[in-house]
């Protein structure tokens, strides 16, 4: 019983961590499309 539980919740951390850095690279080409948006609307 408890070795199931901690499995899964291994499971679910290793989910998180993979979504954290999938997280991390939108948000760093999220930025980079909003930083590209603001130069363009300046040049404009």
């Amino acid at each position: 019983m408890f070795e199931s539980i901690h499995i899964s919740a291994k499971h679910v951390f290793d989910k998180t961590t993979h979504n954290n850095g999938l997280i991390q690279n939108l948000l760093g080409i999220y930025k980079k499309i909003i930083h590209n948006d603001a130069f363009i609307g300046n040049k404009i």
